[in-house]
């Protein structure tokens, strides 16, 4: 069953018309949620996953050192490239006295060895290694400095505005900083981006060298929803938490940065998630492709145009308001010819009352070219003031020479836009008009679909003062759109 029913304005409406799509026509008392928890923390946020709505922030955009949650990006490339098929899992990485030195958490990798790429990426995410999180970067990039810069470009390209990487590992550095916001668009570009791989963010413990590590992300063994990410801490930064966790069809990811222990971070990033999944939920509303509107196309190779979303649609809703909302689509009255795949014709607004909740493009779901057309103006006594139309070729004099502008087009549908101006009234056109269908018709390969439109306006010494449209017997109407025919 739809989602939808479908309601369609009167079609004598010009400029724009509605086509209200309603989830449900029930009424419902207004959901009244608290709010927020406010945390013991420098800067915090809590989204959905899937739809991207923030539901709690607080200094989310505010610049922080981000301490080994940067490690999630050096994870982000290595797990990419994995991905794009430049490496294997069991690709060997040799180990430099360069990481094999570097201080902090480590995940004990020997100098001059060589480790699986699959090994080091658990030493990244599971031990908060800086060794392996070094020898990672200095194999993909030659040195820690030049792949932090690679760190930046993919920052950029996420649009994490306000972030700065200056190493691989969270190491303390001046201009090193990032933002709560910027790290829970990187956590879900993580889970949406590489789905295969994101499980890693899940285990709980990693041995290597004979030494087993513990994840330090608490909430993993604290509830089972929660499925990764990172943890971070330098006296700087303070004890940071980028986590997310599923349940049933909602996931978020809470990201808090600046608590006072090992411990504030797990119980704060809880109390976030908490909040989250009992208050809303997220839905899918429509999939990417679902035809939410099809329009009558003028000028275009189709009479129709189906009108879909780019992408799959998730709203992140109050509990039990669902009912509440309805979606809108505003459509010009006449798309027009050429349409490219993908081009936005129409706009989808979902709305709860009267407060706008979401904006979405509705886009065209096929190409479609433009038809021919040929323009023709005749000026009786001014014949050399023929002009080009837009997208046309003009044409003035005998018309038989409207033949060859015609065939070597090949149009599968024509539109002939006649224009003539003549200093008195104007002669009767009906047999001129018979001669120039016969024209058409033999240009016009088999199958192929014409309009002809004829249009006379009075000259500069005009003694005829008011214009009129004149078409010929074939020409029909239905329901206020202009019909094209058939050539029999």
């Amino acid at each position: 069953m739809p989602l939808f029913r479908l309601f369609t304005a009167s079609p004598v409406i010009n400029l724009s018309f509605f086509l209200s799509l309603f989830l449900s026509v029930a009424v419902h008392a207004t959901v009244i949620i608290p709010k927020p928890p406010v945390l013991d923390a420098s800067a915090y946020i809590l989204i959905d996953a899937d739809s991207g709505h923030v539901l709690v922030e607080h200094n989310s955009s505010e610049q922080l050192p981000p301490a080994s949650m940067t490690k999630m990006m050096t994870s982000y490339i290595a797990v990419h490239e994995l991905v794009e098929g430049n490496v294997q899992e069991n690709t060997l990485v040799p180990i430099s006295v360069n990481a094999w030195k570097k201080g902090g958490s480590k995940m004990w990798v020997r100098e001059g060895t060589e480790v699986p790429l699959i090994d080091l990426l658990r030493g990244i995410i599971v031990q908060s290694g800086n060794d392996a999180s070094i020898a990672v970067a200095e194999y993909f990039a030659g040195s820690e400095s030049a792949f932090s810069g690679w760190m930046n470009q993919y920052a950029q390209e996420f649009g994490m505005v306000n972030t700065h990487f200056e190493n691989a590992t969270g190491w303390p550095a001046e201009g090193h900083l990032t933002t709560a916001r910027d790290l829970a668009t990187l956590a879900k570009h993580i889970i949406k981006d590489h789905p295969d791989h994101y499980g890693l963010y899940a285990e709980k413990y990693f041995e290597y060298n004979d030494i087993r590590q513990p994840n330090r992300n608490k909430l993993l063994w604290r509830d089972p929803s929660v499925d990764g990410l990172k943890t971070g801490h330098t006296e700087e930064a303070g004890y940071c938490l980028a986590a997310s966790a599923k349940r049933e069809n909602t996931r978020l990811i809470a990201v808090v940065m600046g608590t006072r222990s090992d411990e504030a971070r797990a119980r704060e990033t809880q109390k976030l998630l908490g909040y989250g999944f009992r208050y809303f939920e997220t839905y899918k509303l429509y999939s990417a492709g679902d035809v939410l509107a099809t329009e009558k196309l003028w000028l275009g190779k189709q009479d129709t145009v189906d009108l879909v979303l780019g992408a799959d649609l998730y709203m992140t809703l109050p509990r039990g308001s669902k009912d509440d909302l309805t979606a809108e689509v505003v459509t010009p009255d006449y798309p027009e010819a050429p349409l490219a795949m993908g081009e936005k014709v129409g706009t989808l607004t979902l709305k709860m009352g009267d407060d706008v909740m979401a904006e979405h493009a509705l886009v065209a779901a096929t190409e479609d070219s433009k038809l021919v057309k040929l323009g023709m103006r005749q000026f009786g006594n001014y014949a050399d003031q023929s002009e080009f139309v837009e997208d046309v070729c003009a044409w003035d004099g005998p018309l038989q020479p409207l033949y060859e502008i015609i065939d070597p087009l090949k149009p599968s549908r024509l539109h002939l836009d006649i224009e003539a101006e003549y200093p008195e009234q104007p002669p009767s056109t009906e047999d001129w008009l018979k001669a120039l269908i016969e024209i058409v018709c033999s240009a016009l390969p088999d199958g192929a679909e014409y309009l002809v439109t004829f249009n006379c306006r009075p000259g500069s010494s005009g003694g005829w003062k008011i214009p009129f449209h004149v078409t010929f017997p074939s020409m029909l109407f239905e329901n206020n759109h202009l019909c094209f025919f058939s050539k029999e």
